[in-house]
């Protein structure tokens, strides 16, 4: 680290600090972000991705590639398909807080949602249908196919709410 100058206030010295990024990459790219503590928002990427926060108030929109998302604690809205979704793999972790999950109606995919220790997840996706008949939908699991089924799509959740719902067009 350079020497501070000597009329540097020393106040400033302990005051915490941020550092914001905003980086802009390539369309067709595949990410891997390693983040703390701090906002996310990923858009208009087509590559593959694997992120992970400690703690987070994200944004994901999923076009293509296949997608892992891990996130300790925070809210989370996760959307597929908002410029027409290529179909592959997502797994979405959070421990504790808030996910958000939007879907196009047109989807054809295999869909898993689970609490795993307390919460509920609310499921606004009429047309899901169960993968085994003898499995009903709780509000702790989920185990759907929609459309034909296809990819898998998987969303597990520690502690905490899951929403279920449609993509609904911009304005």
């Amino acid at each position: 680290m350079k020497k501070l100058p000597k009329d540097f206030p020393k106040n400033l010295l302990t005051t915490p600090f941020r550092v914001d990024y905003e980086i802009r990459v390539p369309r067709y790219t595949d990410l891997e972000i390693d983040g703390g503590k701090g906002d996310l928002s990923i858009t208009g990427v087509e590559g593959s991705m694997r992120v992970s926060f400690i703690e987070t108030t994200g944004y994901v929109e999923v076009v293509g590639g296949t997608t892992s998302v891990t996130i300790g604690t925070g809210k989370l809205d996760m959307v597929f398909g908002v410029r027409g979704w290529r179909g592959r793999s997502a797994t979405v972790n959070v421990g504790s807080g808030e996910l958000n999950v939007s879907l196009p109606s047109n989807m054809s995919a295999e869909i898993d949602a689970t609490i795993l220790k307390t919460g509920t997840i609310t499921n606004e996706l009429p047309d899901l249908i169960p993968r085994d008949r003898k499995v009903v939908f709780t509000d702790r699991s989920i185990l759907a196919k929609a459309g034909v089924g296809g990819s898998s799509l998987k969303f597990i959740m520690g502690d905490g709410t899951m929403k279920l719902g449609r993509l609904t067009a911009p304005l």
